[in-house]
Parts: C-alpha cells; structure tokens; sequence
C-alpha cells in the first residue's frame, strides 16, 4: 500500500508541474486554482495518514533471536533480518 501512495504522489505531482507550466502559458487562472488545490487537499491527507498511522503504530521490543521486520524503502518488508549478538 505504501509504494502505491508514494508512486501516486510522485506522478500526481509530475502531473500537476506539468498541468501548473500549461496554465502559467495559457494564462488559465481557473486550472491554477484547480492544480494548486488538488495538491493541498492530496498532501494535507497523506500528512495526515503518515501521523495517524505513526501516533497508532505500537513501539515492541523483541526477545532474544525473535526476527526484525524492516522496511527500507517500501520495497523489502517481506524480509526478515536476524539481530546479531
């Protein structure tokens, strides 16, 4: 789920610079407005989403040899390192 909000905001806000140079040529004060508050309203809720989840995540401490999620990037949360002692 999160490398999908991140690609979207990513493309989402390649499409809005986009969209915002076309309006800045054009001189289209109405899709200035669209792009500037589409993007406000995207990024108020994805800041959203990022405290709402860190305030309920839980804070657990491992046993001895108990294996660590970790997620780098998005990507490799499926792995499993072992703690070394």
């Amino acid at each position: 789920m999160g490398v999908v909000l991140m690609s979207m905001t990513i493309g989402g806000l390649i499409v809005a610079v986009i969209l915002l140079i076309f309006s800045f040529i054009t001189n289209q004060t109405w899709l200035k407005t669209f792009v500037f508050g589409g993007v406000a309203v995207w990024l108020i809720g994805y800041v959203i989403l990022l405290f709402v989840g860190s305030i309920f995540s839980e804070e657990k401490t491992l046993v001895l040899n108990e294996p660590k999620e970790f997620c780098s990037f998005y990507f490799d949360c499926h792995m499993h390192r072992q703690l070394q002692t």
